[in-house]
């Protein structure tokens, strides 16, 4: 299941680069693993879960770590 979960993003990782939003500098593997930290649940589950947080500040918190890690 990790290997696969590995697998799509870095297919994630390559569209967003196909999209031209990274730089041709940036390493997709490194893009990648931010991305699959990014995305765990268990980010999801201590900051929605524990933390208090609603689906909508997440999304925009993800939504930013998404694109800053995209720029690299």
């Amino acid at each position: 299941m990790l290997a696969r979960r590995r697998d799509d993003l870095v297919r994630f990782a390559s569209e967003l680069h196909r999209r031209g939003l990274t730089s041709d500098e940036r390493d997709l593997a490194d893009l990648a693993a931010e991305l699959s930290f990014l995305l765990s649940p268990e980010g999801y589950t201590q900051l929605v879960t524990q933390s208090g947080w609603d689906d909508a500040r997440y999304r925009s918190w993800l939504v930013d770590g998404v694109h800053r890690a995209a720029a690299g």
